[in-house]
């Protein structure tokens, strides 16, 4: 306390030194400066003190606690030495102890006696670690174990959950909104507008057919349609895969089932058909309308370094049709 009133002390000086001399008559700058050294000096002594004080506080409480500790140390060990426990309560605040890091494991050694005449005491050992307290037969009798096969394990049946974990696929939307075209024999062919025209002011949708303004008696202009066929191929696309009885049978699940569900062929079957309508190419499988020459599918490039209002301005330009829609598919 002497080095913290000295520090005090000095701190109080200091600030009436640095305050007579900015109050003094014709103060010079000098005698400015030398007050602001004056006062910094003065704080600087001023929260050492207060370090200094808040420090030997701290000391206080920790002697106060050790001081606790070594008092309910020393009581424990008067109780111990008495070989038994004064109540219930005493009894259940020692297990307490013994077994919470709060306290330190204060392992009495009470909790060591083996009372009981028609059973013979054990060994008792206590964990350094945990603090947990262990006899040498439960140490030495868990030698059956179920995560060692030799010691046990191949006794213990493996758990299997009758259900199968998987991804939901994600949805197909090109089917249910393409044309299906029943057929009865292996090809057909089809009479088609020929709607490829590229001229411009000369829309392709009529098959070449154009509209002219005449004056009253003028002579028609002609204009005619054109066509062509195309000729749709049947082809399968199929899943196959071969299981003995034994593995139908006894399989957790039933794998029938679950081969006809989404997660197998007919999920399968459509996520392929999918694929094929954007990307087939068109030798023993549909022709997709991303691969397909002259097809209406188009690329425009982006206007900067990411996707903005303009590039989804040029891509709806390019919408035809009464329903155009607008697909996104996420990775695989």
């Amino acid at each position: 306390m002497s080095q913290i009133k000295t520090l005090q002390e000095k701190a109080t000086s200091l600030k009436a030194q640095a305050l007579e001399l900015v109050r003094k008559d014709g103060a010079t700058r000098e005698d400015l400066e030398k007050s602001k050294q004056l006062y910094a000096e003065a704080q600087l002594c001023s929260e050492k003190a207060a370090q200094i004080e808040a420090l030997e506080a701290a000391d206080e409480l920790r002697g106060a606690a050790e001081e606790k500790a070594a008092r309910e140390a020393k009581q424990n060990e008067q109780r111990a030495e008495k070989q038994k426990f004064l109540n219930v309560g005493d009894f259940v605040q020692t297990i307490r102890r013994a077994g919470s890091p709060k306290y330190g494991f204060q392992h009495d050694k009470r909790l060591f006696k083996w009372n009981d005449k028609d059973e013979p005491a054990s060994r008792l050992e206590v964990d350094q670690e945990t603090g947990e307290v262990k006899t040498m037969w439960e140490r030495n009798e868990k030698a059956l174990v179920e995560n060692v096969g030799a010691q046990g394990g191949f006794l213990v049946p493996v758990e299997y959950r009758d259900q199968m974990l998987a991804v939901d696929p994600e949805f197909q939307p090109i089917a249910s909104r393409a044309t299906t075209i029943p057929m009865r024999r292996r090809s057909l062919r089809i009479p088609v507008l020929n709607q490829t025209g590229t001229t411009a002011g000369q829309p392709s949708w009529f098959g070449g057919l154009i509209a002219y303004w005449e004056e009253e008696a003028a002579e028609k202009t002609e204009s005619s349609p054109t066509f062509k066929q195309i000729q749709l191929v049947a082809n399968k696309l199929i899943c196959y895969t071969r299981a003995s009885e034994e593995f139908i049978e006894d399989a957790v699940i039933s794998m029938e089932g679950w081969l006809n569900s989404e997660m197998g062929f007919r999920g399968a079957i459509r996520w392929y058909s999918e694929y094929a309508y954007l990307r087939g190419t068109g030798v023993g499988q549909p022709l997709g309308v991303i691969t397909a020459v002259n097809s209406p599918t188009l690329v425009v490039a982006r206007a900067g370094a990411g996707l903005a209002v303009a590039d989804f301005t040029n891509m709806l330009q390019e919408f035809h049709g009464r329903n155009p829609v607008w697909h996104l598919s996420r990775r695989q």
